[in-house]
């Protein structure tokens, strides 16, 4: 079979797929990379947690990619202050003191304290901000000058038992400067995207059925072009046995004279 060359059409088809593919697979490689390397060891001073659960909405959704910016807990505090909403990223023990399980966990700041004496940085919290009382059995973190007083901001999550309906703004969490990862500066709407669209399952079928699908219809096409090309080049390859024998016979003579001219002119 005659290997023909690629039409220029093709090759641009076929170069702009393999090239589309490759930048997918560099741009999820990338935020793939990006996220796990995330938190305290952000690179460029920020890192982009995915939101995983319903407790700041509707300002943060789930699965949208937050912009956390790391700076010092006096930042933090000096923003507080001022009367500025301000939420932070940290870790947090979502587990038991004997079963531990350490989340990042994205909540509103209701209260800042600072402790110029480390060894005052240890007791429960209670107090009351706006007219409600907030309090826990948690103990500040010793050996921190700063304690942030978070909570959610969700007042209908589903984050109850068995899924049932909560008010999240009653419930704290206290972290320490130690556990502090960053301020949270907006949503990264191009991150977001990405996370959302390479998260489905709809994604991964097309990743799959697009050159999949290219390669069978480009190899059908292929074989129905060579079968063409043979049934067009058979009459020419069987002209001989065509011939009625008269004519065989004719055309022997008229190669037979050609020779003897051709030899005797070489005389």
């Amino acid at each position: 079979m005659e290997n023909k060359k690629k039409s220029k059409k093709r090759k641009i088809i076929e170069w702009s797929i393999t090239g589309f593919f490759i930048a997918l697979l560099v741009l999820v490689s990338g935020v793939k990379i990006y996220q796990k390397v995330s938190g305290n060891n952000a690179i460029f001073g920020s890192s982009y947690p995915v939101v995983l659960t319903d407790s700041m909405e509707d300002d943060y959704m789930v699965d949208d990619v937050l912009v956390v910016k790391s700076v010092d807990p006096s930042e933090v505090k000096e923003r507080f202050d001022r009367g500025e909403t301000v939420d932070i990223s940290f870790y947090y023990n979502i587990g038991t003191p004997s079963n531990p399980y350490i989340a990042m966990m994205t909540h509103r700041i209701i209260d800042v304290m600072y402790f110029e004496d480390t060894s005052q940085n240890q007791g429960y919290y209670s107090k009351t901000i706006d007219g409600k009382t907030y309090s826990t059995n948690e103990w500040y973190e010793p050996d921190n000058h700063y304690a942030f007083v978070t909570h959610g901001i969700n007042t209908k999550s589903n984050q109850g038992p068995g899924g049932t309906i909560i008010d999240l703004t009653g419930n704290i969490q206290i972290t320490s400067e130690e556990d502090f990862i960053g301020l949270v500066t907006g949503k990264s709407g191009f991150l977001t995207f990405t996370q959302k669209v390479f998260s489905s399952v709809w994604t991964l079928i097309l990743l799959i059925l697009v050159p999949a699908l290219y390669i069978i219809i480009s190899t059908i096409v292929d074989l129905a072009k060579a079968l063409d090309d043979n049934e067009e080049k058979a009459p020419s390859n069987n002209v001989l046995s065509e011939l009625s024998e008269k004519d065989k016979e004719r055309l022997k003579k008229e190669m037979l004279e050609e020779m003897m001219k051709a030899k005797k002119d070489g005389k």
